[in-house]
């Protein structure tokens, strides 16, 4: 056999290789459908309502303040004392993809985000054995409910914490995933510590507080006391009855 007749075979088998190869990433959805009709047909209808949501609401909802307020972070990612910098720095790092500094691009990657969130939800309880229709109803409210749709349209930090709280739940709870349960266990420890450490410590200030306003009324009632009684030494019991009532 030929070098040409061997290259042509090879290049023959890879194609044939690659079309396998793609076959195969087809099939997976394809079976998934199939398998979840009900949580395909609820999936989808929530990715056509955020469609719908982000042409008809274009570019994004701003809530008075905070919306601003995270924008003007994202440009100085100068911290604020009431709110977090995560979000601007996920502004800001979004603003160096290609249209990122369109804010259609972030409320499309919440929209996204949100989808994944109600994936993830159905992911978790399937793993955990409850059965599809169960699991379907698990993840509709994130997929369908009208407060959920309007929050990732809005530039607010809800939906990134959404999305983060659920993420961190997945590890936690991951049977195959023991040392992120120990460190998390660990940590929680040490945050349970420390907010018992901070409830002594504000109840014993508060105790403070308390016997330093008893001890200041106490010192009033001195300091009037004395200068009623001076008052009396200097002029005479009877000439300043209108000031003795005042003073008591």
């Amino acid at each position: 056999m030929s070098t040409a007749t061997l290259e042509r075979n090879d290049l023959a088998d890879t194609i044939e290789i690659g079309v396998l190869r793609r076959r195969r990433r087809l099939r997976v959805p394809v079976r998934f459908v199939r398998e979840n009709p009900a949580f395909a047909v609820v999936f989808s209808a929530a990715a056509v309502l955020r469609l719908i949501v982000s042409l008809a609401y274009r570019p994004a909802l701003l809530f008075n303040g905070d919306s601003y307020l995270y924008l003007k972070m994202s440009h100085t990612l100068k911290p604020d004392p009431t709110r977090p910098l995560v979000y601007p720095i996920f502004i800001r790092a979004l603003s160096w993809a290609p249209g990122g500094h369109n804010l259609m691009f972030l409320t499309v990657v919440q929209h996204l985000m949100g989808l994944a969130v109600g994936f993830l939800v159905y992911a978790l309880a399937r793993r955990h054995r409850l059965p599809r229709w169960a699991a379907t109803l698990a993840a509709a409210p994130i997929l369908l409910d009208a407060y959920q749709l309007n929050i990732e349209h809005f530039v607010m930090a809800e939906v990134l914490t959404q999305a983060l709280v659920v993420g961190a739940g997945r590890l936690a709870i991951d049977e195959h995933r023991g040392f992120v349960v120990e460190v998390a266990d660990h940590r929680l420890a040490h945050v349970a510590f420390l907010e018992d450490l901070a409830a002594f410590a504000v109840d014993h200030l508060a105790l403070v507080v308390q016997d330093v306003i008893e001890l200041q009324g106490a010192l009033a009632d001195i300091e009037v006391a004395c200068l009623d009684f001076d008052l009396r030494l200097s002029d005479g019991a009877g000439h300043h009855a209108g000031l003795d009532g005042l003073l008591v």
